[in-house]
This record gives structure tokens, sequence and C-alpha cells, in this order.
């Protein structure tokens, strides 16, 4: 879902504010789509600075998971989440 609010520009808000209070439940659940789909919208949103702690949670679930187990399209992803970490 959070793929499909950044592919069109839509800002939940509320949608990133609710995964961010209960990050700890949610990067623990989420697979790897998840983690670098929520992580990419972050970005493509310019949600990250307002969602810091839910980004932090996911880019240390990324590292943790190791990227060997991320299909090409979801690291490309998280390049792109790391590019903008850099350049912010």
């Amino acid at each position: 879902m959070a793929l499909a609010f950044a592919e069109i520009g839509f800002k939940p808000a509320s949608f990133f504010n609710c995964l961010e209070k209960h990050a700890d439940e949610f990067v623990a659940t989420a697979d790897e789509q998840a983690i670098a789909n929520v992580s990419w919208s972050l970005v493509a949103l310019g949600l990250a600075s307002k969602n810091e702690a839910l980004l932090q949670a996911l880019w240390k679930r990324a590292i943790e998971t190791g990227a060997s187990k991320f299909p090409s399209k979801n690291l490309q992803q998280l390049v792109q989440v790391y590019v903008h970490a850099r350049a912010s």
C-alpha cells in the first residue's frame, strides 16, 4: 500500500504515523518487499525526516536481513533510499 501511495504522490500522514507508532511490531513481521517498499515510499514522498524512527527501524532490519535475501527490484529501492540519506 505504501508503494501505491508513493507512486501516485499521495501523502497519507496518518498511515505512516501509525506505522511509526507500531514500528517495532511492523518491522519484526515485515518481509523483504515491505521493508523496501515502505522505506522507498518514505523517501519518495519526502517523509523521511518526519518519520525518521520508522525509516531507521526499517533500515536496521534491511541490514540485518542481508542483501542476498532481497530481490533485485527491492535492492534498487534500498539503493535509492541510501542515496537519499547520503545526499540529505
